[in-house]
């Protein structure tokens, strides 16, 4: 069967979100944009950790990334508070 474009974003988009360190990732977001050591604080992990869940993220476009002399992310969609 032939995924539609929607059908396929919707898969990625539940397939991503359930993972416990991308919701602390988003939720952090909600307040701004951090650096990538700022997700290593809160998880208590390995930058290479936190960059493949950033990666995921990323690529289903919840979060963007702006280069300066350290990698900031910035979310996407920006939640209420």
């Amino acid at each position: 069967m032939i995924k539609k474009p929607n059908e396929k974003i919707l898969e990625d988009l539940f397939k991503a979100i359930p993972n416990p360190a991308r919701l602390a990732i988003l939720e952090e977001l909600r307040k701004g944009e951090h650096c990538v050591c700022h997700f290593e604080a809160i998880l208590d992990t390995r930058q290479s950790y936190v960059s493949q869940h950033l990666a995921v993220l990323r690529d289903i476009g919840l979060i963007s990334d702006r280069r300066g002399l350290q990698k900031d992310y910035n979310p996407v969609f920006h939640g209420g508070q």
